[in-house]
């Protein structure tokens, strides 16, 4: 099926493919998710972040770090809040950077 989907099939083994896939509803099926899939991994992205993305991000990260230090921690779990939150902006930052997700 990878063969067909990639148009790397000759004509009459693409034949016989399609003959059984009219017949068979569980490759229909996968035939059908898995075009979806390749359609939707064609298309661009629906958002690029801007040039100063990252920039901007580190940059309140490290604003946020300098503040955590001056403000007084009320619990344990609020710290630990805190961190989180700096954390994932830094794993947004990353995936981004990495080419893993869009924003």
């Amino acid at each position: 099926m990878s063969l067909y989907l990639d148009r790397e099939l000759q004509p009459a083994p693409a034949t016989d493919l399609m003959k059984h896939v009219y017949t068979c509803t569980a490759c229909q099926q996968y035939l059908e998710t898995t075009e979806h899939v390749a359609m939707l991994l064609a298309e661009p992205p629906l958002a690029v972040p801007p040039a100063d993305f990252v920039t901007k991000v580190m940059r309140c990260i490290h604003d946020e770090n300098s503040m955590a230090d001056k403000r007084p921690v009320r619990s344990p779990e609020r710290a630990v809040m805190r961190d989180i939150g700096v954390s994932q902006a830094g794993s947004v930052v990353a995936m981004t950077t990495a080419g893993v997700a869009t924003v």
